[in-house]
């Protein structure tokens, strides 16, 4: 952390602009954060740039260590998920197309892709490029943004979510099934719940 401050300092936005793309993935991260701490002019043309950096960092949070893709690291420093004053804020625009880039490049593939689909509001445009993200890309997050179309069509996807043994597809559906609520869910429903008590 020391390091970083000093990065921070002594670096000037052409020399940080320069280590985003440093073979290191720490160096990146660093030189982003400092960038987006300084509320720097580059710092949106640079994670655009970053958005399919794939590559694992490891964090620290107080003593809590985990890992994440460089280019989720990038987009939780601006704002995308929260209002800071401390960090470069994503303008509305921005975030739009931020947005964009990840429901539309499926060479993305970002946790923010899931963190999108799973509270995205159903726009009639996008219905086709969901499903396919859920179908193509294997992404079962985009099955609870298909369950706000409300569509019937959708309803077997569902049901097959819920009927797998493992946590997080049966979570899943349970999402899909709150907001698309029917009465053909009932039976799958009432046995998770047996499973669950």
């Amino acid at each position: 952390w020391e390091r970083f401050i000093k990065l921070k300092e002594i670096s000037s936005s052409t020399e940080l602009v320069t280590l985003t793309n440093h073979k290191k993935p720490a160096v990146r991260c660093y030189a982003f954060q400092a960038l987006s701490e300084r509320k720097d002019s580059n710092t949106f043309d640079v994670l655009l740039l970053h958005l399919k950096d794939s590559q694992n960092v490891e964090t620290f949070q107080g003593c809590v260590m985990s890992s994440e893709s460089v280019g989720d690291f990038f987009i939780g420093n601006v704002g995308y998920y929260y209002n800071s004053k401390t960090v470069y804020q994503l303008t509305q625009h921005q975030k739009e197309q931020i947005d964009s880039l990840l429901l539309f490049d499926p060479q993305i593939k970002l946790a923010a892709k899931s963190y999108l689909l799973r509270n995205i509001k159903p726009n009639p445009n996008n219905y086709n490029r969901i499903k396919e993200i859920y179908i193509k890309e294997n992404n079962p997050d985009a099955l609870i943004a298909l369950s706000k179309f409300k569509k019937s069509e959708d309803k077997k996807h569902i049901i097959a979510l819920l009927e797998k043994s493992d946590t997080r597809n049966q979570s899943v559906g349970l999402m899909a099934v709150r907001f698309f609520p029917d009465t053909i869910f009932f039976p799958y429903l009432e046995k998770i719940q047996q499973q669950e008590i």
